[in-house]
């Protein structure tokens, strides 16, 4: 679909199509591509928009008892003008990180962890049914600030197994979980109780907290 093509085009998940990866060597995996950066400036809005607005809107919410945990915006391939603006905003605005789907190609983790670095910003890294136990290895160590942004429901579905082991491997590295019911075998959203996944609602607090030094914001889910 032209939606998997834009996030394959971006370092995202890859579609996988008929003939596969072509006539290599069995096994072989692919190099990933070479990260194309964009060098495009600042949109004209951006250069005439300050960020006191976006700190006042954060100000706002936390007013209201709202707290604005994640900010989503941009791609590991915009320019480095972009990305600094970006995570200016997710700071302004008072996010603990910002959030994208975990990208197959390196450089492209890399370069959002040195981002976050720069602006003290963390990066949490969105999975679907695609995720495995290894998927997050290579970002986490290739910056203090790539994070995982795990969602129990879709990992339930796409491995057949519970989510909680990936956690305690990485129990200072989870920047935000999303919580949901689904069957295994990439199964459809359930209501609570109702599928497979293995953090139900009546211990999910305790569960968590068993993770030292786990400081996690929740997103319920429904169908």
């Amino acid at each position: 679909s032209s939606d998997l093509s834009f996030l394959a085009a971006n370092g995202g998940p890859q579609p996988v199509g008929r003939g596969g990866g072509g006539r290599g060597a069995p096994g072989a995996p692919a190099a990933p591509a070479p990260l194309v950066v964009g060098t495009d400036p600042l949109a004209p809005w951006m250069n005439q928009a300050t960020l006191d607005k976006v700190a006042a809107l954060g100000k706002m919410y936390r007013d209201a008892g709202v707290s604005i945990y994640a900010f989503k915006r941009g791609s590991p391939t915009d320019s480095d003008a972009q990305l600094d603006y970006n995570f200016q905003m997710a700071k302004a605005i008072g996010a603990h990180h910002v959030t994208l789907e975990l990208p197959t190609n390196p450089a492209a983790t890399e370069r959002m962890g040195a981002f976050g670095k720069k602006h003290g910003i963390y990066v949490g890294y969105h999975t679907h049914t695609h995720a495995r136990f290894d998927s997050f290895d290579e970002g986490i160590r290739q910056s203090t600030h790539n994070m995982m942004n795990v969602d129990a429901g879709h990992y339930q579905a796409g491995n057949s197994t519970s989510v909680l082991p990936l956690l305690r491997r990485y129990p200072d590295r989870v920047a935000s979980i999303h919580l949901k019911d689904r069957q295994n075998n990439e199964g459809p959203n359930m209501l609570w109780g109702q599928g497979d996944t293995n953090l139900k609602i009546g211990r999910a607090h305790a569960e968590l907290q068993s993770l030292r030094h786990l400081v996690c914001r929740l997103l319920l889910e429904k169908k």
